[in-house]
């Protein structure tokens, strides 16, 4: 669907393209329903209604679906329902520490973040982990949005724009650049962890640098 006939439906769209979920036509509301790229593909869905949202401390990719606005109780329950179960999934797979004061083995509080500098596997403590899968996917998830471009921009000058990043990228935070480069190369996450002389098991350290191209990438681009 063209431009115009988006904003003649009552969307409201952005410089850049995408629609703006923080404006819905009047008297409607967004609601992010969780998506894979197979389902994008089978209904054809506008990527331009496709964002990443996150449930509790999980990004999700998702496609943008409007309601009326008398359907907000029933929103309302299904986010807290969504965010809930993303809340169970998160604490069940938080990663075993050595309790600093029992010895014994615990499960990481919830206090700790997996992305501050408090995470016990980046202060090099010793940390057991039963993520590894959910933390693969998580990783190809965040690369999907991050450098999936704008389809409603023009190929080339999407490109040009990607490559102008990257640039930002290698002279202001190198190692990002790097992992970009090594999975562009067709490296694998373990091929890319020993270039960078990490080891193996660093998966969620992998997937947190991810995390921070794809914010870095979303700020660049939006401008």
């Amino acid at each position: 669907m063209a431009r115009k006939e988006l904003e003649n439906l009552g969307f409201t769209i952005k410089d850049n393209g995408k629609v703006d979920f923080t404006n819905p036509p009047k008297g409607k509301k967004f609601v992010p329903i969780p998506t894979d790229e197979e389902d994008i593909k089978l209904r054809g869905i506008d990527r331009r209604f496709v964002t990443m949202h996150r449930f509790s401390a999980t990004p999700v990719l998702v496609v943008m679906e409007l309601i009326d606005d008398e359907e907000n109780a029933g929103t309302k329950a299904y986010l807290t329902a969504k965010n809930t179960e993303y809340k169970e999934y998160e604490r069940k797979n938080r990663c075993t520490i050595r309790s600093p004061r029992t010895g014994r083995e615990i499960r990481c509080p919830e206090s700790i973040s997996c992305y501050s500098d408090e995470c016990p596997m980046k202060m090099g403590l010793e940390v057991k982990t039963d993520r590894d899968a959910s933390l693969e996917d998580m990783a190809e998830t965040v690369k999907s949005s991050v450098c999936a471009l704008d389809p409603t921009a023009d190929e080339a000058i999407s490109n040009v724009v990607w490559s102008r990043f990257k640039e930002v990228l290698r002279g202001e935070e190198p190692l990002l650049a790097d992992i970009i480069e090594g999975d562009e190369y067709g490296l694998s996450r373990d091929e890319i962890l020993a270039r960078l002389n990490r080891k193996k098991s660093e998966k969620s350290w992998y997937y947190y640098q991810w995390k921070r191209i794809r914010d870095r990438w979303e700020k660049y681009y939006r401008g």
